[in-house]
């Protein structure tokens, strides 16, 4: 069997703040379950092991959203408790989560640098920027509480890179956006434009592909003036561009050109093939039936 890539919702689509533009609730807000709960101990378990049993020489659990630390510290604990019951085979196996940051503490910290997680951590920008579409529920900033997960990531040594959302003011602001991240040390940074569906009634705060366009355009200059001075900035649309242009595949599946396969793993263990097709149409059953059907598809 191949290696394999789960990601997982442990808390569905519930989430402590209210990003204006949150595709995830969006879509959750359209299928007959919006919310699936906190995954159950005994779905988490048949998740571990069956994925374990599936996958040879790697297997990795992106856990993303909704918020996936309200499913709260023990469900973390208990599940790289289970990858190690489960792991006699030895694969190595990888852990992400993707967070807004806003229930860091100092234990979380301590549990994802112990246990070698890898952070996706939600910031668009400095405050202007980020409290233009991330706010609390209440309509709050919540910009004070990122920059304090920050401090506790470095001062445990968590692995973490950013990941912003590209706004129409993140796109008209970029170079004071690039700066800030140079200033705060943020080696490694991801871009994910925020577009309307193609018919969509337009968002306030959404990008035209030609305002991507031209995001992109002074992005590139200003991470290649870095770059050709001897200081490497990871952006992984531009890590993406390098490979291709060397004649290697991407990693990030936007660019393929075609849908890839992973499993999309709801709370309460149904299974989806992409985190934009998470609706009730595209519902491909339970984790354990979804994935003997696909292995018996990819067999023949």
């Amino acid at each position: 069997m191949p290696p394999i890539s789960i990601l997982i919702k442990p808390a569905s689509s519930g989430c402590n703040i209210a990003c204006r533009y949150c595709f995830y609730h969006a879509i959750a807000e359209n299928r007959s379950v919006a919310n699936y709960g906190i995954m159950s101990e005994d779905t988490l378990e048949r998740l571990v092991k069956e994925t374990i049993a599936y996958a040879d020489g790697f297997a990795a659990f992106a856990f993303q959203g909704g918020e996936p630390t309200i499913a709260g510290l023990d469900f973390f604990r208990k599940a790289v408790e289970l990858q190690k019951k489960y792991n006699t085979k030895r694969l190595e196996i990888q852990n992400t989560i993707q967070t807004n940051g806003v229930l860091i503490n100092e234990e979380w910290a301590k549990f994802l640098a112990e246990n070698d997680f890898l952070v996706g951590l939600s910031l668009d920008g400095p405050r202007s920027v980020n409290d233009y579409c991330r706010v609390d529920i209440s309509g709050n900033s919540i910009f004070d509480r990122e920059l304090e997960t920050i401090r506790l990531f470095r001062k445990y040594n968590v692995k973490f890179n950013i990941c912003s959302v590209v706004t129409k003011k993140t796109a008209e602001k970029i170079t004071a956006v690039y700066n800030y991240f140079k200033q705060m040390g943020f080696m490694y940074q991801q871009y994910i434009p925020c577009l309307d569906e193609q018919g969509a009634e337009k968002s306030d705060y959404s990008l035209t592909a030609a305002q991507y366009g031209d995001f992109l355009n002074k992005l590139f200059d200003l991470w290649y003036k870095d770059f050709s001075s001897g200081l490497e900035i990871d952006i992984r649309q531009f890590s993406n561009f390098a490979q291709m242009a060397a004649g290697y595949a991407p990693e990030e599946c936007g660019m393929c050109g075609k849908c890839t396969t992973y499993f999309v793993v709801e709370s309460d263990g149904s299974v989806f093939s992409c985190d934009f097709y998470t609706t009730d149409e595209w519902r491909s059953g339970i984790f354990r039936r979804a994935l003997t059907a696909f292995t018996t598809a990819k067999s023949r």
